[in-house]
Parts: C-alpha cells; structure tokens; sequence
C-alpha cells in the first residue's frame, strides 16, 4: 500500500499445493522484502500450511475482519485495473492459458510499476455542500515511491533501477497486446467447440 506495487499470478485451482507453489513463485518477484501478507478468510489462505509457509519465509500473516469487505478495497481495485482490464471477463481453462496470463502479468506489471503514475490518496475534505472529497498526491510510479521511501533499502533501489533502464515501453505495449490476442484466440476457439457440441447433442435428440 505504501507504493501501489503489484504483482500478480494465476494458478491452477483454489487447492493449497497451488496456492504455496503460487507464493513460492511472486515473492521473489518482487523487489523489495515482504514483511506481512494480508488474506481474507477464504480456507485457501486461512490454513496451516500457508501459516507454516509464512513462519518459513518470516513475514507476518494477517487476515481481514470477517463482513467487512472494504478491508480488501486496494485488492478488488487491483482485480479491475489488471486483471479484468487486461485479461477481460472470460472463464479460462488448462494449463496453455494460465501461462498466457502469467506471461501477460509479466508484462502488465512491468509497466503499471515503473511506467504508470498513480495517485495516493492522504485525506478528505468537506465540499460546501457537505460532501466528502479525497484528497490526493501528486501522481507518482509506484517506482518512483520506492525509491523515496526510506522502507526499501538502497540495494533494492539499486536493483529496481537497473530494470527501469531497460525498460521499452513500445515493446511492453506490443507483448501485452501479442498475448491478448493469444487469450482471445483461445476463447473464440472454446466458444466454436462449446456452439458446435451443443448442436450436435441437439441433432441427436431430435
């Protein structure tokens, strides 16, 4: 929340091997150290396996309160501007998509870190007609956050740097729309299987 960093992973099903494997995988990704990871209640994450995993990789497990879904509010935001936005609001099956989407994640979190300025917001004021207005800060990557940020260390900065210098933001943009092509594809080709089944089960029942 500090800096709107985001990544993200997609895994095969809700079962706990996948949900760790999951973990195993993102934390690395990212460039700073994760010192608390915070869950709703689903039984995926409220377990101990996962409890054990997190004593393992010494960063605090906490859970959000139970009936109060705005306590995920940075999360469900998350789920709009990358997921839905980028991978739209199709259902998709097998293992050749997941890693579609988890080289598109790739790429959109590439850019919505250290390309994209995003606003925080540091308070709210009252409007003369009484409503409430947030107030926001100046525009920043969550790159540029980082590295003003006395949380993350210098050699993180460091590091993070040296990827920001690589980055080409046209070719960002060109994977992104490559592999969001490739999903749509795949879609296209579900629903012509699923329209043709369906005819043909109704070709046997006449």
């Amino acid at each position: 929340m500090l800096s709107g960093w985001s990544e993200t992973i997609t895994v095969k099903n809700r079962a706990r091997k996948w949900i760790i494997a999951g973990h195993e995988e993102i934390l690395p990704a990212f460039p700073f150290k994760i010192v608390a990871a915070n869950y709703d209640g689903g039984s995926e994450f409220i377990n101990y396996e996962l409890y054990d995993f997190s004593k393992m990789h010494k960063y605090q497990m906490t859970r959000s309160r139970p009936y109060k879904k705005n306590d995920n509010a940075h999360i469900e935001q998350r789920n709009y501007d990358i997921v839905r936005r980028h991978a739209f609001r199709f259902r998709y099956e097998g293992e050749e998509v997941q890693n579609i989407l988890n080289a598109l994640w790739y790429w959109v979190n590439l850019r919505k870190n250290y390309l994209v300025p995003c606003k925080k917001r540091i308070g709210h004021t009252k409007t003369k007609s009484g409503r409430t207005r947030g107030v926001y800060d100046k525009p920043k990557t969550p790159y540029r956050r980082c590295l003003e940020s006395s949380a993350v260390s210098d050699r993180d900065k460091e590091r993070m740097t040296k990827t920001y210098r690589r980055l080409n933001d046209a070719h960002i943009t060109r994977e992104i729309n490559r592999l969001q092509h490739e999903l749509l594809r795949r879609t296209e080709d579900n629903v012509v299987i699923e329209l043709t089944s369906r005819a043909i089960e109704l070709v046997k029942a006449a």
